[in-house]
């Protein structure tokens, strides 16, 4: 993956939970959905997905959610997360 597509992959990542919050998901259903709502014209898998939901964690900009009764991770837009996608989209 390309510096180029790794970039617009993050800003498609984080465009995705703002749209879609307040609920969150795991980083499987986020690349497999990217792909599907043609938000992203290059593959992405799992992998690429956590890495960059992982770099926008330490940017404090998602926030990770760990299911109580099992290991898996969800992430969703928290308000500074809000705030940037919106600052992102002015002209």
């Amino acid at each position: 993956m390309s510096q180029s597509e790794t970039e617009r992959l993050r800003h498609a990542i984080l465009d995705y939970l703002v749209q879609r919050r307040p609920l969150a998901f795991d980083s499987e259903s986020i690349s497999r959905l990217l792909c599907v709502n043609q938000m992203i014209d290059f593959k992405t898998n799992q992998t690429e997905c956590f890495r960059e939901l992982q770099l926008l964690k330490d940017f404090a900009l998602v926030d990770e959610i760990h299911d109580p009764l099992g290991s898996t991770h969800f992430y969703r837009a928290n308000g500074k997360g809000i705030l940037e996608c919106e600052r992102m989209r002015v002209p």
